[in-house]
């Protein structure tokens, strides 16, 4: 497009608003767009790296466990090799025998074949009978733990100690003990003591990683070996927030300070023998270390691409300035409502906001037509509503002249055919009888079908006033007109709790006696009539059942809601045809729907659904 040339160029600047003094030209604008252009992959490349900083921490994480796991399973196949050497040494005829001096050498070639500190023969009170690290036969003391030698005496099983301190030597150690059964009850608590380093080999048989530390706790948290400084914290309790976290779960991580003072990242599991656990540490600072490395080399590169970035800006920004300059006389053209030409542009983005300003203009016309044609359909629409509404009290008005004129005629047809049954009963003949009581059952059913149209004149002629009413307020409304029909058939109904709905009260009551009485009217002859009323919200909707035992209906039969629809004749079942009718017009005038469907155990449920309102 070619630039319009009838005005003069300095007319055009002229009427332009001039600029702002002190505002920063395009140039520095450009430099700061570098600027903020780099942040976002600097940004980026941070967080790529803090991802994989955290991929490398959940990686460790992993292995954390995966090592736990694997000491406490090593912890747990030591004890359970101890468990069965001492139940085996349990079973000797030595001690079946009473013979202990034997038992005892016997004691002493399993110690040193197995390993441990010490094997230890007990008694109900704990008084200690047989003692490794004594001579035999010299006096002994009761057992460190007594509490432990009555668990195995209460149970008789094998148990696990926690940490104590022997009776005899003053150690730290933990004891396995195994019962000893003789004639059929526990004589003896067999205890096999083992030291801290006993277990603590299994650390370092493990090759930990520089740095990383590893502890075994007993089921207190106490702990029982170490890596780093064991002589200095065996027997101290673990990290509280260590030991909180053992206490909670079988598994997991813990974060958290070591005694002496290390923030770790740890993991931990317990064992399923021994109830023990074993934690894994990592200091911080060697996570740490690869994330500070890999900030210090973004910062570098970050540095390197601003500088270029910067100059690369400089070199351009006058360039772009006399583009952008090109766009002011089409944006005053633009404002002006004028037709809008503009200069082809040798940079894409700035002919693309050229282009723009072009469709602009043009979408600027468009909506100006658009809005009068809105403008002229409204009017309309509210000329064509007023005369729905004219439309709809007309028709009303007619209903009830036409009810009116129909029912008087009608209403001679039946007095004079009731006075003629009256008194010309038996006079007629058999033949002359029967044809006055078709006549008066005629009567009365066009009596029926005459009120039935003006009610349903009535609920399509007006216009419900909707406001919040309460659903269990008219379903007792409804009650209440059918309290004779209810006493009469006996009829057990039951009401949920109902909520509140926008609608007109008097019609939604209609809805429920309308449902209420066919459900007593189509009853099973000789049997009570049991009615249900409940609600459900189904998203925006409540949906409102109303269930009974019926005769029931079949699924296909959705055109009962049609006027003077029936299915049954008026010989079996009296009626006009029109009471569901009416509640279909009502529950669609509130914005719902009405249906039927037969019930799972016989019956029907009639179900109808109204918006849920705030």
């Amino acid at each position: 497009m070619m630039l319009d040339n009838s005005t003069p160029e300095g007319e055009r600047l002229a009427a332009s608003p001039a600029p702002a003094g002190g505002l920063p030209g395009i140039r520095s604008r450009l430099v700061l767009l570098v600027v903020v252009c780099l942040l976002p992959s600097i940004l980026a490349v941070g967080l790529l790296i803090h991802d994989f900083y955290n991929r490398q921490r959940r990686l460790l994480e992993q292995n954390m466990v995966q090592t736990a796991h694997a000491l406490v399973l090593a912890v747990d196949r030591e004890i359970a090799r101890r468990v069965a050497t001492l139940q085996t040494l349990a079973t000797s005829p030595h001690l079946a025998n009473d013979d202990l001096a034997s038992f005892y050498e016997q004691a002493r070639a399993i110690l040193r074949d197995q390993g441990g500190d010490n094997i230890v023969l007990s008694d109900a009170s704990a008084q200690q009978v047989l003692n490794l690290t004594r001579p035999f036969g010299a006096p002994l003391p009761r057992h460190g733990s007594p509490e432990q030698i009555a668990k195995v005496f209460a149970s008789g099983q094998p148990a696990i100690s926690d940490l104590f301190i022997g009776g005899v030597r003053k150690r730290y150690l933990i004891t396995v003990d195994v019962p000893v059964w003789k004639n059929g009850k526990v004589a003896y608590t067999l205890s096999m003591a083992l030291l801290p380093e006993n277990l603590g080999h299994l650390l370092t048989e493990q090759q930990l990683p520089p740095g990383w530390i590893a502890g075994i706790f007993d089921s207190r948290g106490i702990i029982v070996a170490r890596t780093h400084l064991p002589e200095k914290f065996i027997g101290q309790g673990g990290s509280p927030i260590l030991v909180e976290r053992m206490r909670q779960s079988q598994k997991g991580l813990s974060e958290n300070n070591t005694l002496e003072g290390i923030p770790v990242y740890g993991a931990f599991s317990r064992g399923s023998l021994s109830q023990w656990s074993v934690a894994v540490g990592v200091p911080k600072q060697v996570l740490l270390a690869e994330l500070r490395n890999s900030i210090l080399l973004v910062s570098a590169s970050a540095l390197a691409l601003t500088i270029g970035g910067l100059g690369l800006a400089w070199m351009i920004g006058g360039r772009i300035r006399r583009s952008m300059r090109s766009l002011i006389a089409p944006a005053l053209a633009l404002g002006a409502g004028t037709d809008v030409q503009t200069p082809r542009q040798n940079i894409q983005e700035v002919d693309e906001v050229a282009a723009a300003l072009v469709t602009a203009s043009a979408l600027l016309r468009q909506r100006t037509a658009e809005r009068d044609l809105a403008r002229r359909n409204e009017a309309e629409t509210q000329r064509l509503l007023q005369e729905l509404i004219n439309a709809n009290g007309e028709l009303q008005r007619f209903a009830h002249i036409a009810s009116h004129d129909l029912q008087e005629p009608l209403r001679i047809v039946t007095s004079f055919t009731q006075l003629l049954a009256r008194r010309f009963t038996g006079r007629l003949g058999v033949e002359g009888d029967e044809y006055v009581a078709f006549i008066v059952g005629a009567a009365k059913r066009m009596h029926e079908l005459i009120n039935g149209l003006l009610v349903f004149a009535n609920v399509s002629g007006q216009g419900p006033l909707m406001a919040p009413v309460s659903a269990a307020q008219a379903c007792r409304a409804a009650m209440d007109n059918l309290r004779d029909s209810i006493a009469g058939s006996g009829a057990e109904i039951t009401v949920g709790d109902l909520p509140v709905v926008m609608a007109a009260e008097i019609q939604l009551m209609q809805v429920f006696q309308n449902l209420i009485g066919n459900a007593i009217k189509f009853r099973q002859p000789g049997q009570t009539p049991r009615i249900a009323v409940t609600v459900e919200q189904h998203q925006d909707m409540w949906v409102f059942s109303v269930a009974d035992n019926g005769i029931g209906i079949e699924k296909s039969d959705q055109d009962i809601f049609q006027i003077f629809r029936r299915l049954h004749t008026r010989d079996v079942y009296p009626g006009a045809g029109v009471g569901l009718a009416v509640c279909k017009m009502i529950i669609q005038g509130c914005g719902g729907e009405i249906w039927a469907e037969p019930a799972p155990e016989g019956g029907s449920v009639f179900r109808f659904t109204i918006p849920v309102t705030s």
